[in-house]
């Protein structure tokens, strides 16, 4: 928690609608609230919580249900996979792009 809030991490609500999630708007895990949250744990969160804006990220994605067949919820779910694709994408010698290699040399396995 405390090395999210040194690197200015945004909010829980944020990476939610950064990853095209709704943010919640209240604590109870219906409609519009901590739908990913079970029901004690949404109300854990506002005890501890003034606000669902107040949510750090860690807090709000550890403690979200996890995806079907995941180790994660949604949220952290979208946000590994963007660094997937960071990843690769971003690489300029990633061995797929086209003209790092030739076909042959794709083709090598070792």
């Amino acid at each position: 928690i405390q090395r999210g809030r040194d690197h200015g991490l945004p909010p829980y609500n944020k990476w939610r609608q950064y990853c095209g999630l709704p943010p919640a708007k209240h604590f109870k895990s219906t409609y519009g609230g901590l739908t990913n949250h079970r029901p004690d744990v949404a109300s854990m969160l506002a005890k501890i919580y003034n606000d669902v804006d107040d949510i750090e990220l860690y807090v709000g994605g550890v403690s979200e249900e996890h995806a079907p067949s995941s180790a994660v919820g949604p949220t952290f779910a979208c946000i590994i996979a963007r660094q997937f694709y960071d990843l690769k994408y971003g690489d300029r010698f990633w061995y797929e792009k086209s003209g790092i290699f030739t076909e042959g040399k794709n083709q090598i396995s070792v």
